[in-house]
Order: structure tokens, then C-alpha cells, then sequence
């Protein structure tokens, strides 16, 4: 005579998990088997997530805007903002927004007096989107080779970051007058910040510039992007009156 001693339902219970694991353990596999191998994504395009404010047309007219109001050997800088975020959402230059039109780091507007022409100093990559550790997630952003740096913002020539520096050189060795705006109104000569005043990028870059080129001879650009900027085109009192409208509206409501 056999008996059949009765399994106690909690180990039951725990027979019935365990399978349960080894059967979706088993389906996983056979799943990642089958999925096809994932793939990097492909490199961050300027055009696919951002656009300029205003048509070509507009960055255009305001470049022969300010080469008309630079003299002959004047060389106008206008940076771009640095990049490096502290969790604060990106915010371009106001110049660079306003003469440039896009959102990219690290690089230089060049309006050259003497060749009448402008000029987009920009690196190869944008850093921002670059991590080798986690390659599809940071595939990486064209600058340098984008044709929509040029196509959007009107400029003459886009060049490479590299090539700033002999330009730069060359001015200085002309006796060209740099331009830089300070973000102040006073005199045309730069000079370091006081202590307990916070630099402005201008100042910064009129403080970087007087270190690396002796002898260049540096002016404050302030006027001058400053009565550009007064002077509005039909296409931005447009805009001005729809920001007006839209105002008036949220006002009236949340009264």
C-alpha cells in the first residue's frame, strides 16, 4: 500500500511562482533572439528641432545693416553663447540671436569692414550632443558641415572654429579696429571689469582678445548694435503687435 503525501499549499504556491519565472524568462529570450540587433540612432540634424524667428531675407538685411555703419578696416565680433548648461534651459546671445538667428554653441559672427562680407566661425560638432558612453542616446550634431548654418542665417561663409585665430591675426597685424559690445554704454576702449561687477560676455571676450593678440587695438560695439537693434523692420512690428494682442487678451481674461 502507497500513500501520497499532500504538497502544504504554500509550497504550492512557490512551485507555481518559480515556473512562472522560468517561463518568462524563457519568452524574453526567445524574443531577444528574434528582435533584430538595435541600431544607433542617426546624428542630430540644427533644422530637425529648431528654426530662426525670421526668414533669410531678414539676417541678410541686418548684415549689410551693420557693414554700413563699420568703416573700412573695422572687424565687428559678435559670440554666440558658451554652451554649458547649469539645468537652466539653453538661451543664445541677444546679438547672435539677433544677427544670426540659431541656436548653436560656441561659435563667432565675423562682419569684416574691409571685405564687406560675413562671416560664421563655428566648431565641427556641437559638444552638447556628443557622449561615448551612451552613443544612441548622443549621436552626435554636425555644425561645421551643415549646410543650414548658412542657408538659414544669411551669412556669406561658414568656416571652421580653427580658422578664427590667423583671422583674427591678420586683422591686428592691419591695424583693423575689433569691435566687441560690452553690454555697457562708455567708451570705446575696453578695459577689464571693476571688482563686485559681474563681466559681461562681451567684456569677457575683450579681456580673452587683449591677452592672446598684442597690440590689437579693441573698440566697444555697443552704439552700434544698439541702433540697429532701435531701428525695427516691418516684419518685427508685426510681430510686436501680435505679442501686443495675444497680451491683451491673457490680461482681459485673468481679470
Amino acid at each position: 500500500m502507497f500513500f501520497v503525501m499532500p504538497i502544504p499549499s504554500r509550497d504550492r504556491r512557490r512551485c507555481a511562482w518559480v515556473g512562472a519565472l522560468v517561463a518568462a524568462a524563457t519568452l524574453l529570450s526567445a524574443l531577444a533572439a528574434a528582435a533584430p540587433r538595435a541600431t544607433a540612432q542617426r546624428a542630430e540634424r540644427l533644422t530637425s528641432w529648431t528654426h530662426p524667428v525670421f526668414p533669410v531675407a531678414e539676417y541678410r538685411a541686418r548684415h549689410a545693416a551693420a557693414l554700413a555703419l563699420l568703416g573700412e578696416n573695422d572687424v565687428l565680433l559678435v559670440p554666440s553663447a558658451e554652451g554649458t548648461s547649469g539645468g537652466e534651459t539653453f538661451r543664445q546671445l541677444d546679438d547672435f540671436e539677433y544677427l544670426v538667428g540659431l541656436e548653436i554653441v560656441r561659435s563667432m559672427l565675423v562682419i569684416d569692414g574691409r571685405s564687406r562680407r560675413s562671416l560664421l566661425f563655428v566648431p565641427a560638432t556641437d559638444a552638447r550632443f556628443e557622449n561615448p558612453g551612451r552613443p544612441n542616446d548622443f549621436p552626435g550634431r554636425t555644425q561645421f558641415g551643415d549646410p543650414a548654418l548658412r542657408a538659414l542665417s544669411g551669412v556669406d561663409s561658414v568656416l571652421a572654429d580653427s580658422a578664427l585665430t590667423a583671422f583674427l591675426a591678420g586683422a591686428v597685424a592691419r591695424g583693423s579696429q575689433v569691435l566687441v559690445n560690452t553690454g555697457r554704454a562708455g567708451p570705446t576702449g575696453m578695459s577689464t571689469p571693476a571688482l563686485f561687477t559681474v563681466a559681461t560676455p562681451g567684456e569677457l571676450l575683450g579681456v580673452q582678445l587683449g591677452r592672446a593678440y598684442a597690440g590689437i587695438h579693441i573698440g566697444n560695439a555697443y552704439a552700434l548694435i544698439a541702433g540697429l537693434r532701435m531701428i525695427k523692420s516691418p516684419r518685427e512690428i508685426a510681430l510686436l503687435r501680435e505679442a501686443a494682442r495675444i497680451t491683451s487678451i491673457a490680461i482681459a481674461r485673468g481679470a
